[in-house]
């Protein structure tokens, strides 16, 4: 299976292994994986320019899938070249955004990556953002989606919606990714709720993304 628009997979600080989330998608729509040459001690420069070149490399507009503080990479990204941005990205997931302005929840291996850009972001875009994030609170989470003009949904308690949360195979990501040009996204469940550029809708708008919220098989 493919998605209607290529797929670049942005993981976040150590990279994301075989069994995370990302990693299943990448498998499931044959997606590009953004390989980064230092996952541990990662640089803005660095880490932009490989993303500049991977877009650059693409012969058509890809979606960014991005979980953590490849969120805040893609974002800086994007709002410091937004022109290219809108040539080359159709648009962007933003999963579990790490808050690297925050010494209480990120380590200080990321904060160079500080300040996040609070501007619109000028392609489409989707935050999936937990209430129990540890890298990341939800009023922060909200935040961002505001600032950025993004969706917001809502996983409630879903951690840091990585494999130690038990988001191994996921099918909203894909799900995500599939219909990114035919819907917008919607909460799939009546106990969470989607949050239309911070305004909150109900579930019932999407039922033909029912099911797909949560991941398929949790770890344990």
């Amino acid at each position: 299976m493919s998605s209607p628009s290529p797929v670049l997979i942005v993981p976040g600080l150590g990279g994301s292994g075989a069994d995370h989330w990302q990693a299943h998608l990448a498998r499931a729509l044959n997606a590009r994986w953004l390989e980064q040459t230092d996952w541990d001690t990662p640089s803005p420069v660095q880490w932009e320019q490989t993303l500049a070149a991977a877009l650059s490399g693409s012969t058509e507009p890809v979606t960014l899938v991005a979980h953590s503080l490849g969120c805040i990479l893609s974002v800086r990204w994007i709002l410091a070249h937004p022109e290219e941005a809108r040539r080359r990205v159709n648009g962007v997931l933003l999963v579990a955004p790490a808050d690297v302005d925050s010494p209480s929840h990120t380590p200080s291996v990321v904060h160079s990556f500080a300040p996040i850009p609070l501007h619109t972001l000028p392609v489409p875009s989707v935050v999936v953002a937990s209430q129990t994030d540890p890298y990341c609170s939800f009023a922060r989470a909200r935040q961002f989606a505001g600032q950025w003009g993004s969706d917001l949904i809502d996983l409630g308690d879903a951690g840091h919606i990585n494999v130690a949360a038990g988001y191994g195979p996921w099918p909203l990501a894909q799900t995500l990714c599939e219909t990114w040009h035919t819907t917008r996204p919607a909460c799939v469940r009546s106990d969470a709720t989607v949050h239309d550029n911070c305004e909150t809708r109900t579930w019932s708008a999407a039922p033909h993304l029912a099911g797909a919220l949560r991941p398929q098989t949790p770890f344990l």
